[in-house]
């Protein structure tokens, strides 16, 4: 099934008690160690002694960047939608006149011309902030839909075994472990 010969894995003086099948992936329960043989995992194949054995939980496993992203852009399209909805740039010059015969006519041009920018500027922080929140839903659906439910088997002293499975999944390698 997975290519590796357990017996040949057994130390002198150990003994196989009890096999596990979780998945494709394999437990075998000898007198000293636990033996993992993971066919599609890297490395397939992991001995732990028992006593290292801490515990068996519950995780997820996701690409953590996509939530980290999500809610950056979630929070930034939210304050630049905000700024856009909320901060009146277009009312800025709307009342600025020139006094007759002063020649500040084309100073008065260009501020306007700045002004219509900055009212530019408003719509665009609006559409931008709009377009952050619907990308930041979109990634954070896209964590939650590849999330994959873990088992994890804690050992003290190195890396936890992670198995594929869920609650129920849990509780059998719980029971399997604690007939050792």
């Amino acid at each position: 099934m997975s290519g590796i010969d357990i017996d040949a894995q057994l130390l002198a003086g150990e003994q196989r008690r009890d096999e596990l099948l979780v998945d494709a992936v394999r437990l075998v329960r000898t007198s000293h160690r636990l033996l993992v043989v993971q066919p599609d995992a890297d490395p397939r194949f992991r001995a732990v002694e028992l006593p290292n054995v801490r515990g068996v939980g519950r995780a997820t496993d996701a690409p953590g960047w996509a939530l980290s992203w999500a809610v950056q852009a979630l929070v930034v399209g939210v304050v630049f939608a905000a700024g856009g909805l909320f901060v009146p740039v277009d009312t800025l010059g709307a009342d600025v006149t020139a006094p007759q015969g002063t020649g500040l006519d084309s100073t008065l041009q260009t501020a306007q011309q700045l002004f219509a920018l900055a009212a530019l500027l408003d719509e665009a922080l609006l559409v931008l902030g709009a377009v952050c929140v619907v990308a930041g839903v979109a990634l954070a659906g896209w964590y939650l839909v590849e999330r994959e439910r873990r088992v994890v088997v804690e050992v003290s002293g190195g890396d936890p075994v992670l198995l594929p499975g869920d609650a129920e999944t849990v509780e059998r390698v719980r029971a399997f472990l604690a007939e050792a």
